[in-house]
């Protein structure tokens, strides 16, 4: 499994070298973890005796490094987020002849208005208004029809505290699409002969039931299609998240946040202009 997030060629190479040591971190990630599935995982899978419920087991034969994994997928997460603090370092370099200080000069991801107005007093020093408001229309806080937990730039920003601050994040093993579950009904489905479904995020170290499929109605038959497989996940706050996923978001969204936050700037430096 590899990652194909674009790569913007209008960024700096020192940025891109950031996004693209985040994408080499992610795909190792993947390797490793793919290298170890194919020895030490295994699919069980049965009905129970009421044949109502159908349930998938996830067997681990050998513990694998999850120290490891989550070093390297908070190095992932590392890089993405400096990438945006490498951009920001050289754009107030580009705008000042104030000598920059290294507290003061930081991608901001501000989730509360307060927050915003912190940052943009130390840096109104070394980058101009239009900047500034570019930068804002890309904050959390500016963006508060999605709640923090939907909004990826903060998700990196507190996945990145988590790792360099308080712990190594724990990946943890998800059904990839319940949907690779196959089943067939007596009678059309619908209410009172439907089926619920529920997949679970299971430890990478020791396993356990990670689907549960409940019918109204006992079916015909269930099948576990040969397509069925699991992913890495983490969790937040918000829930469980797949790890190849995130990362490829990760990837693609700091250049877009980058480029969004150029473009307003650039359009006010436009307008002000004329």
């Amino acid at each position: 499994m590899t990652s194909t997030p674009g790569i913007g060629p209008s960024l700096s190479a020192s940025v891109l070298a950031k996004v693209k040591r985040g994408i080499k971190h992610t795909d190792e990630l993947m390797q490793i973890i793919a290298a170890w599935a194919h020895t030490n995982t295994h699919l069980i899978h049965h009905t129970y005796a009421d044949k109502t419920t159908f349930k998938i087991d996830l067997r681990i034969s050998e513990a694998p490094p999850a120290e490891e994994w989550g070093a390297i997928f908070g190095d992932a997460i590392h890089n993405f987020r400096s990438a945006l603090d490498v951009w920001m370092w050289e754009t107030a370099e580009a705008q000042t002849s104030v000598a920059l200080k290294a507290n003061d000069v930081y991608f901001p991801i501000t989730a509360s208005g307060d927050a915003w107005r912190k940052w943009k007093s130390k840096m109104k020093q070394y980058v101009d208004q239009y900047t500034i408001a570019g930068l804002h229309t890309v904050q959390p806080s500016a963006n508060q029809w999605r709640p923090l937990s939907e909004n990826a730039l903060y998700g990196l920003h507190q996945l990145d505290i988590a790792d360099k601050h308080r712990l190594i994040h724990k990946i943890q093993l998800l059904p990839h699409s319940i949907a690779d579950i196959t089943f067939d009904l007596d009678e059309p489905r619908g209410p009172g002969n439907d089926v619920h479904a529920e997949a679970f995020a299971v430890s990478a170290t020791d396993g356990g039931t990670i689907a549960v499929l409940i019918f109204d109605k006992p079916p015909r038959s269930v099948d576990l299609s040969e397509d069925f497989t699991w992913d890495a996940a983490f969790t937040t706050d918000a829930g469980y998240h797949h790890a190849h996923n995130t990362l490829t978001t990760f990837a693609e969204g700091v250049q877009k946040m980058i480029r969004v936050a150029e473009l307003k700037a650039e359009q006010l430096r436009t307008a002000a202009s004329t």
